[in-house]
């Protein structure tokens, strides 16, 4: 039984206006319709964060952002996805009840995170983990 009537629920936003690949049509689409089976609305974000434009907003989805430099080049230094003007607005919002799901995997995605990671708390970097030494893989069934 879906939570809310089709389209009716909570309105969810993908944010796509910030070089992410996960999009609402395209790797997050499944996601977007077990979201509008469940009776939330979905719909994808373009462009720059606003108080204007999260105010009719219950969730922010963000996934893997990037700046535009870093789009194409994972070299470092990793450039913010977000300007402190955005990072302030997505604060307000969330401090006045919006719920944020920010997502980065790997290097670079963690760097284009950091900055509104920061302003929630955790410290994010732009490298992932890596073991010392040449890889050796684990033995079969080796957990």
């Amino acid at each position: 039984m879906p939570a809310y009537p089709q389209g009716r629920g909570p309105l969810v936003l993908i944010d796509e206006g910030h070089h992410e690949f996960h999009t609402a049509e395209g790797r997050y689409r499944r996601f977007a319709e077990l979201l509008r089976a469940d009776g939330y609305r979905v719909e994808p974000h373009r462009g720059r964060f606003t108080a204007a434009a999260l105010d009719s907003a219950k969730v922010l989805v963000i996934a893997n952002p990037v700046s535009a430099r870093n789009e194409k080049d994972w070299t470092l230094p990793v450039d913010p996805a977000f300007d402190s003007a955005e990072v302030d607005v997505v604060g307000r919002w969330v401090r006045g009840g919006g719920s944020l799901l920010l997502i980065a995997d790997h290097m670079p995605f963690g760097g284009g995170a950091a900055t509104l990671a920061k302003r929630f708390g955790p410290a994010w970097s732009s490298c992932s983990p890596t073991r010392r030494g040449p890889f050796t893989p684990p033995p079969p069934g080796d957990p």
